[in-house]
């Protein structure tokens, strides 16, 4: 992307945040409330963002792993939830609201300025028929984040496979980018879901 844009004579920079590579906590106070100060002031034009909450993967389902902490009906956590657990699915929440506060700041401040709004957040699409019935494996769910999307409409879905990835795992897009929908897309790999790598 920052190729792309000097190539047509424009400055730019891109900031990636991942606490498995580099050990940053967008929980923590920064470097959050900086993020916060750029998109406020009109200094981010783009944003997307797949808010971490491992407590809604569909793995929790499965025998064997951690157990879940919310479902579909209970979407910030169960009522029989440890105080541990409890506080997983708050630092899960959290993240997904701080997400969901800088895609509207950036959105506000592109709107202001006469620029074209770009902010996306990602996510697995709520299953239809979820195994087990009332589990959830999507941030989607969150009452604050179906807000968001009936406000920001544009939607891509696709098969993780077709843009090179080893896995089946189907994610979808919401938010504002122009031709986002042109993104959507089936597996084209010729071969079962269950050949696919399993995450």
């Amino acid at each position: 992307m920052v190729e792309e844009a000097q190539a047509r004579g424009s400055a730019a920079a891109h900031q990636s945040v991942d606490k498995a590579a580099d050990g940053t906590d967008l929980l923590a106070e920064q470097p959050y409330g900086h993020h916060h100060d750029l998109a406020s002031n009109g200094e981010v034009d783009g944003y997307h963002t797949g808010p971490g909450r491992s407590s809604f993967s569909q793995g929790r389902w499965r025998p064997g792993g951690p157990p879940p902490v919310s479902d579909a009906q209970n979407i910030c956590g169960l009522p029989d939830n440890s105080r541990a657990q409890q506080e997983e699915a708050d630092r899960g929440t959290k993240m997904a609201m701080r997400s969901l506060d800088l895609a509207d700041l950036i959105i506000q401040s592109a709107n202001g300025r006469g620029l074209e709004t770009v902010a996306t957040l990602e996510n697995p699409e709520p299953r239809e028929d979820p195994d087990p019935p009332g589990s959830t494996s999507s941030g989607f769910e969150l009452p604050e984040a179906r807000a968001w999307c009936e406000k920001h409409a544009a939607v891509a879905s696709f098969n993780s496979c077709i843009y090179g990835l080893p896995y089946w795992k189907r994610s979808t897009w919401r938010g504002e980018l122009r031709d986002l929908a042109t993104l959507s897309g089936d597996c084209r790999c010729g071969i079962p879901r269950s050949r696919h790598l399993t995450i």
